[in-house]
């Protein structure tokens, strides 16, 4: 409490002085204040600005990254389906090649055939040899 009284008893002495002294104080505070402002509107600025940069820098890197990523999945898919086209290829051939050679086969069964039943009907077939 003894601050208070100090106070009390400087004002009373000298008045004029602290109130120029008070206004002084509130001008400064002010032109500080004032200035503090600008300068942090402008610093605030160029914070934006330089945080839209970079968004932007980020952006482009982000979709270089992406770009080459789906190449390379695009590639590894393309080279899959090539795979299997391939696989399919050869299977269909290897199919043709099986009836082909079934058909051969049958051919060969039926024409065997037909012989055996031409001999027995005009009765050239083999003779039993007695045993």
């Amino acid at each position: 409490m003894k601050w208070l009284i100090a106070i009390r008893n400087f004002v009373g002495i000298d008045r004029k002085r602290f109130v120029w002294e008070l206004v002084i104080a509130v001008c400064v505070w002010l032109v500080g204040y004032g200035l503090s402002s600008i300068s942090n509107r402008a610093t605030l600025q160029n914070c934006q600005d330089e945080r839209t940069e970079l968004l932007r820098v980020n952006a482009q890197n982000q979709a270089m990254v992406d770009s080459v990523f789906w190449t390379g999945r695009l590639a590894h898919s393309q080279q899959i389906i090539h795979q299997k086209e391939q696989e399919n290829h050869d299977l269909r051939e290897k199919m043709a090649r099986d009836s082909v050679q079934h058909l051969s086969e049958l051919d060969a069964v039926r024409a065997i055939n037909e012989y055996i039943q031409k001999t027995r009907i005009h009765g050239r077939g083999r003779q039993r040899e007695p045993g």
